[in-house]
């Protein structure tokens, strides 16, 4: 078979070797007579010329290979076909693969390992920016020179979304040691899943070891899933903290708890830490709607949106401090949150917050405590009664007496003669509107603090009031992944309003409103996945499509049809390009909380532009929804 190969090939190629083979090709090492340069040849077994999947897959190799230029990653020069036989021309790589490297000199250098990976996460994020996804990452597929350069190899079965999937119904896709927990259970490659399987060979790399083995499918399945990852410090002693706690982030269980992007990986090979870790932490307490962890003093649930606003009224409340030992700390918190220069006169510092509910209240009593201002007591002014009557027992008791002769006198004057429950009720009323204006009068003469509204569109105090303007946009249902990314970059955002002091006012509005932009894109992206899962409306779009497509205006209706329900759907690459979008506003965030640097204008547009054209397909999924929605159903 390999003569008959030889001989069909000679006529462009000489000096031809057989050097590998596999299940569905052979490799030839061989000099390229038309060049004169020493190539690879990936010839496809020609039993398999029949087998439309692997020869799609054969096919594709070039397809992927060719939109993706890096010195890590393999060149393809030309596919051929002629007659029976169909072959690659490849860059021949003068190596071995990293899998016989591992065995031949392990333990390797924590400076080579670091080098090995910090390479194939530059070609990864390439791919991942080109919507490529490789899905078969190992070190097999993996060659490395003498001087220590790795070439990625085999995009064969890589999957870049414009081109169609080619997963068969039942079939896995991957090595199942590299594959991540959720493979397992569902296809859902992304960017994630690949920087799961680089986890595990760095952990190999380290140790000469893959940390989940087993018999079956099964039990690798289940060790993935379950077990815990073996601690490499028994393989090893000389492994620093910061490596291994960058390895262990790469293998969490759930992807939303790993790297977002191959770039989050290298800043923190570069850094030498984890930079997420090093981020401020803050105290938490559960929601009381949800259940979910959330910051301590946070205005607003980062999972739910709740803000208590359906169990709290608006009105207006007093804030009560023990201020007398240092009435400065009062001082010090009306400028850094109102911009007032204002004093606390008397022996209690008293506040009095307008139109707010108590949940705000209470985050603005968990901010005064962090100024050393203790807070005794807060009660609503209008719904505090007793606070108002005990205002009349401070008057003079002559002041009192002249109430109660004008009683009489409105008693009389209205015909009342006798006590009945009718003046006892008038009384009430009337003591009622004299406290009230005696309360007036009380606050006029020793003047309190009030927090009014436009004291909330400034300072720190609008910071808190806007994360508690975009609960309504938190209380749409996501699916659990979109959730926790959206939770963990509010929760970031959140420490980063609270402790970074290099940015300016003007770039922080810039991020508030790239995440109000944000938050519809994340909510519609799991709209979307929950259409495609329903059959119904997936075969009412179809038909409502084709209805339409005579009309003038259907080129929106066609692009957003062939994304959506056809076989090159873009679900994908819509959730890959929005995660690295977030991840790179995440990444942004923790350099400068972590690094005490000032986050630019410039950085923050090149976020702005990616979110704009996802902002785009959102809203034609809008127009979709919306003519479909005032189509009569029976012209479908």
């Amino acid at each position: 078979m390999n003569s008959d190969l030889t001989s069909a090939l000679t006529s462009h190629f000489a000096e031809i070797e057989l050097i590998g083979e596999g299940m569905t090709s052979k490799v030839f090492k061989a000099l390229d007579k038309k060049t004169g340069t020493t190539v690879a040849i990936k010839v496809l077994n020609p039993h398999l010329k029949t087998d439309k999947i692997s020869l799609e897959r054969f096919k594709r190799e070039i397809q992927i290979t060719r939109a993706i230029h890096h010195p890590n990653v393999i060149s393809i020069y030309d596919l051929a076909v002629r007659g029976d036989l169909n072959y690659l021309v490849m860059e021949f790589i003068d190596g071995m693969s990293l899998k016989d490297y591992i065995k031949l000199h392990s333990p390797l250098s924590i400076q080579t390992v670091v080098s090995v990976i910090t390479q194939l996460l530059d070609a990864l994020s390439l791919c991942h920016s080109k919507s490529v996804i490789h899905r078969d990452l190992k070190p097999q597929n993996i060659m490395i020179t003498a001087d220590g350069n790795i070439k990625i190899l085999d995009f064969g079965i890589a999957r870049m979304t414009a081109l169609s999937d080619l997963t068969q119904v039942g079939t896995s896709l991957g090595s199942p040691e590299y594959m991540a927990p959720e493979l397992f259970a569902a296809s859902a490659y992304e960017p994630r899943s690949d920087l799961y399987a680089i986890g595990i060979i760095a952990f190999e790399l380290l140790s000469g070891v893959i940390p989940f083995q087993g018999d079956t499918l099964a039990v690798i399945f289940n060790k993935h899933f379950n077990d815990q990852i073996p601690a490499l410090s028994n393989y090893r002693k000389d492994i620093p903290q910061w490596l291994e706690q960058i390895i262990f982030k790469l293998l969490a269980k759930k992807s939303y708890q790993r790297y977002q992007s191959a770039n989050d990986v290298r800043i923190d090979l570069n850094a030498k830490k984890v930079i997420s870790s090093e981020i401020p932490v803050f105290k938490t307490r559960p929601c009381f709607a949800c259940g979910e962890q959330m910051p301590a003093d946070a205005f607003v649930c980062f999972s739910c949106g709740d803000n208590g606003s359906e169990r709290y009224s608006e009105g207006d409340y007093y804030i009560i401090c023990d201020s007398p030992q240092d009435p400065e700390k009062l001082r010090c918190f009306f400028m850094d949150y109102t911009g007032k220069d204002i004093v606390c006169p008397g022996k209690r510092g008293t506040v009095i917050a307008a139109n707010v509910d108590e949940v705000f209240v209470n985050t603005i009593k968990k901010a005064m405590q962090q100024y050393g201002i203790h807070v005794v007591s807060q009660g609503s002014v209008t719904r505090n009664l007793g606070r108002v009557v005990s205002l009349l027992f401070r008057l003079p008791i002559a002041c009192i007496i002249t109430i109660y002769l004008a009683f009489i006198i409105i008693s009389f004057s209205l015909g009342i003669s006798s006590p009945t429950w009718g003046s006892l009720i008038l009384l009430v009323f009337v003591l009622f509107l004299l406290g009230w204006w005696v309360k007036k009068i009380y606050i006029a003469i020793f003047p309190k603090p009030v927090l009014v509204s436009k004291d909330f569109e400034r300072g720190k105090l609008s910071e808190m009031r806007w994360f508690g303007s975009i609960s309504p946009l938190l209380k749409v249902k996501r699916n659990e992944d979109m959730q926790k990314l959206i939770s963990q970059t509010l929760e970031r955002l959140w420490i980063f309003e609270k402790h970074a002091k290099s940015t300016s006012n003007r770039v922080r509005v810039q991020m508030r409103e790239l995440v109000v932009t944000m938050l519809p894109i994340a909510n519609h992206i799991s709209h979307v996945e929950l259409a495609q899962q329903n059959v119904k409306l997936a075969k009412l779009m179809r038909e409502y499509y084709f209805k339409m497509r005579n009309d003038q205006d259907t080129s929106y209706l066609e692009s957003a049809m062939q994304r959506l329900f056809t076989k090159e759907e873009n679900y994908a690459a819509l959730v890959n390009r929005f995660s690295m979008a977030m991840a790179l506003f995440n990444r942004l965030i923790g350099m400068a909380l972590v690094f005490d640097r000032q986050i630019e204008e410039a950085e923050l547009e090149v976020i702005r532009e990616g979110i704009g054209e996802l902002r785009q397909e959102v809203d034609i999924w809008k127009r979709i929804k919306a003519d479909l929605a005032h189509l009569p159903r029976r012209a479908l």
